[in-house]
């Protein structure tokens, strides 16, 4: 393994067990077993290791997940894409780095634990990664839910974003909810719930009480009488 690699595994590690702001260069450094200088040689910066590692994961992740809206836009079409399948082309992929090895559970937690991680630098750096893919999923989805506003249908994608990135970090808390009667461990069985309940917010009635503030798409516009806000 060279040293960009072993550097990137490190941090993968340390960003799944600390979340990115509790991880300090010094401790990539310990756990990869190089010098300080290679991170900034490779990266540059603790902000360009984080590129990296998302550019590395997230790169296949997102190709995955236009593949699959694609399919499914091509089998719906002249209709709109079901809702239940632009769920599953978003949340899938994501699942498909879990399983019982180690090193996929690391990246399904650090994945977790970023999404969920406060504000910041780490935020900032994913919303360029998957600006583009949120802007395609909300144009698609603006199409089957047209009775929504711009808001409350970006708020409620943002939610099973939410939603996925919570089970992916800690799927343990499913065991310790039930009190260890409902097992864990099965990707396909939390894909199934994960998309019922996704799918069902989505679908919900539109609500009356939409605010009628101009707020920010990711990627896009801003626009007026509750007609945006960022996923």
């Amino acid at each position: 393994m060279d040293t960009p690699e072993k550097i990137l595994e490190a941090a993968e590690q340390l960003f799944a067990d600390k979340g990115f702001g509790a991880t300090s260069l010094r401790s990539v450094v310990a756990a990869a077993g190089v010098n300080v200088a290679a991170i900034h040689y490779h990266f540059g910066s603790k902000e360009g290791l984080i590129r990296a590692v998302f550019a590395r994961r997230l790169g296949p992740i997102n190709a995955a997940r236009i593949e699959l809206l694609d399919k499914y836009s091509a089998a719906a079409a002249p209709q709109p894409v079901p809702v239940e399948e632009i769920v599953e082309a978003f949340i899938r992929p994501a699942f498909a780095i879990t399983s019982r090895e180690a090193k996929q559970s690391v990246l399904a937690r650090m994945f977790g634990r970023l999404h969920t991680e406060a504000g910041g630098t780490v935020h900032a750096i994913l919303l360029e990664e998957i600006r583009e893919l949120l802007v395609r999923f909300h144009t698609v989805l603006r199409q089957t839910l047209p009775e929504l506003s711009e808001t409350e249908r970006v708020y409620r994608f943002s939610f099973v974003i939410s939603a996925m990135a919570a089970v992916l970090m800690a799927p343990e808390r499913i065991a310790m909810l039930s009190q260890g009667r409902v097992p864990v461990g099965n990707p396909e069985a939390t894909i199934s719930y994960l998309l019922r309940f996704c799918s069902a917010g989505l679908r919900a009635p539109a609500s009356d009480r939409v605010s009628s503030d101009s707020v920010q798409v990711a990627g896009g516009e801003p626009a007026n009488a509750g007609e945006s806000t960022r996923a």
